[in-house]
């Protein structure tokens, strides 16, 4: 929270929305209700004993400035459609789709996106298709491994689709 003067968002499960909600308030955040993330198909239940679930929920919070009030209207859910899920890298690894949604609706261009439990980096990757800044961590070193391979594709695409485009080198002469 002190090092993030923008939005925050912890998707996480229905047991600990509530308490990503109170800690974001008891640092003086506006929280909104939690969104659902709805994913058909995720998460189901292969013992029988009841229903599975498909959602997880976005935490959303931001600074009480005036600046953070004028956002605009955001989407009450995200609803992952069919094709929008696959190539998940990791266990618990969310859907390329649902990050770049996130990514557009709570940052600008040039912001920094920190995603401190990264995985493989989707987020990263997100970040980076649409031109916002990335730092990621990770506890589990075979899921940095998978991160910086991600991080260095994306980038070598970038620089390709930058050069493709004509995009011009902030020093020197030529291409990105």
């Amino acid at each position: 929270h002190p090092r993030t003067d923008g939005w925050i968002v912890s998707i996480t499960d229905n047991a600990l929305a509530s308490a990503w909600s109170d800690a974001m308030t008891a640092v003086g955040r506006y929280v909104f209700a939690p969104i659902a993330c709805v994913e058909p198909g995720s998460r189901v239940r292969m013992s029988g004993d009841g229903p599975s679930n498909w959602t997880t929920w976005a935490v959303v919070a931001r600074p009480r400035t005036s600046e953070f009030a004028k956002w605009g209207a955001l989407p009450g859910a995200y609803i992952i459609n069919n094709g929008h899920g696959s190539g998940k890298a990791v266990v618990g690894g969310k859907p390329l789709w649902l990050m770049e949604r996130l990514i557009e609706d709570y940052s600008r261009p040039g912001d920094l996106v920190v995603d401190p439990c990264c995985g493989a980096a989707t987020t990263g990757v997100a970040a980076l298709r649409h031109g916002r800044r990335f730092i990621g961590g990770d506890m589990m070193p075979e899921h940095v491994a998978l991160a910086r391979e991600a991080i260095a594709a994306e980038l070598e695409l970038s620089t390709v689709s930058a050069r493709k485009a004509g995009q011009v080198a902030l020093f020197g002469q030529g291409a990105a």
